[in-house]
């Protein structure tokens, strides 16, 4: 199953709707949408917005959505996160965001010496 594929079913499922609903609202049939999920289609950025819309959420929760963080949300009255996953992934997100400035500090660096 293709990752981000598997992250939206994960994501739809989480949510209590139906392939059927997700499909119509984007105005396809219930089996495309099914090989979107099961990774036989390709998720363009377009569409992934497209699904988190419908899904009331944005294309970064699909692609990090958690089924250990969010499992326990429907079956328990007393939701009680697991914090040592919420810091491991808040750690992962800080590093992703250094490595962004970096990028675009280099970025910035290359534009400035071809202006010159």
């Amino acid at each position: 199953m293709n990752n981000l594929g598997g992250q939206i079913k994960n994501v739809r499922e989480f949510k209590n709707l139906t392939q059927k609903y997700v499909a119509t609202r984007l105005g396809m049939s219930q089996s495309k949408f099914a090989r979107i999920e099961n990774g036989a289609i390709h998720v363009t950025d377009e569409l992934l917005i497209s699904i988190s819309e419908i899904l009331e959420t944005n294309s970064f929760s699909i692609q990090q959505f958690d089924k250990k963080v969010f499992r326990d949300l429907s079956i328990k009255e007393e939701y009680k996160p697991d914090l040592q996953l919420i810091i491991e992934f808040l750690i992962q997100l800080k590093d992703l965001h250094n490595e962004e400035i970096i990028l675009l500090q280099k970025k910035i660096k290359l534009i400035e010496s071809i202006q010159n």
